[in-house]
């Protein structure tokens, strides 16, 4: 796989310079209505080349953020959900455990107070 790159970068080195020895004549760039320069064909080509690396450099850069951020956010909303989660299923164990404590009769109707209390006799 490294031979493999290597010859690539060799083959891709080739085409570029035999570019900018073909592309040698000088051309006028207007950088401004009143403002001119001279420069050789090549260098302008690469030169836009490198703006548009730059460009899409920059885009990545702002869109993985955007994820990152979009990310971030999403795992602190499930922490979130989690701990409501976690707290609504222990205040249920409890008053499930509440009800579970209750002294019930044979029937499994709650028994009167007075009966729990120790008084046998019972009120109507």
């Amino acid at each position: 796989m490294r031979t493999v790159r290597l010859i690539l970068w060799i083959v891709f080195s080739i085409f570029v310079i035999a570019f900018a020895v073909l592309n040698r004549q000088i051309v006028d760039v207007w950088l401004l209505p009143t403002t001119s320069t001279s420069l050789p064909l090549f260098i302008i080509f690469f030169a836009g080349i490198f703006v548009g690396l730059i460009a899409a450099a920059l885009v990545t850069g702002w869109l993985r953020l955007k994820s990152y951020t979009a990310r971030r956010h999403a795992e602190r909303s499930e922490r979130e959900t989690a701990i409501e989660r976690d707290t609504a299923r222990n205040q249920l164990a409890e008053e499930r455990r509440r009800h579970m404590s209750t002294d019930l009769d044979e029937n499994g109707r709650e028994k009167p107070r007075s009966i729990i209390a120790g008084n046998t006799s019972e009120t109507s």
